[in-house]
């Protein structure tokens, strides 16, 4: 008999959204019930911390029960993975850490604290490819990130240039893999997956600033290009 590969999906300081993503496609569950057993998902208060070949968390890092638990999961697992933009850049909750200075517990993403060997980008992320990692994980691939942005993704789609249009969006500095959900609804890009390590960032500020939004621009690059 096959051993089943175990899985733990955990949170700490977030909206939950990541995980709601994933419940969103629960019938991409059943597709993996022969290999897969979710040991441990956080949402549905399922299981306890044990060894897990692979996990997923999703969260920044606020308090220091989360990074005395962090630890005990990074040690517990064989493959850990930073779930959405909380976890791996710190993310929406971070803006704590410019808002006041009353504030003393920095919001911080997990790969302060841990070894993080994958970063699972989003905010929330998406679903599919959520389940796209653990098949690819399943049969020995290797992951690592492109260095590709969502304007390719806004190419393909034929989508109206938002910046040539004069507004505010990050999508050139930005790692694709979003389908360019945003701007394909003519909603701006805010970067939630990322800056890409090699992304022209002074052209972009730039630009941005030639559209009006050197302010907002800047404000991204706090919430969304940290990096351990």
């Amino acid at each position: 008999m096959v051993r089943k590969i175990k899985i733990g999906i955990f949170k700490f300081t977030s909206c939950s959204g990541c995980q709601v993503e994933i419940l969103n496609h629960a019938k991409k569950f059943l597709e993996l019930a022969n290999k897969v057993d979710f040991k441990y998902i956080k949402i549905l208060r399922k299981g306890k911390i044990q060894y897990f070949d692979i996990s997923f968390v999703e969260g920044s890092v606020s308090e220091k029960w989360e990074i005395e638990q962090l630890k005990e999961i990074r040690r517990k697992t064989n493959y850990l993975i930073a779930m959405g933009a909380c976890s791996s850049l710190g993310g929406i909750s971070k803006m704590q850490n410019y808002i006041s200075r009353e504030i003393t517990k920095n919001s911080l993403p997990i790969g302060k604290y841990v070894r993080v060997d994958y970063k699972l980008r989003g905010c929330p992320i998406v679903g599919e490819e959520f389940f796209r990692v653990i098949k690819e994980l399943l049969v020995g691939k290797t992951l690592r990130d492109f260095e590709i942005s969502i304007c390719r993704e806004c190419r393909a789609r034929k989508n109206s240039c938002l910046i040539e249009r004069g507004k505010f969006c990050a999508g050139p500095i930005t790692y694709f893999g979003c389908k360019a959900i945003c701007p394909e609804n003519n909603v701006s890009c805010i970067g939630c997956r990322g800056i890409m390590r090699d992304a022209n960032l002074k052209s972009w500020i730039k630009k941005m600033k030639e559209n009006g939004f050197e302010k907002e621009a800047k404000d991204i690059l706090k919430i969304f290009n940290y990096e351990p």
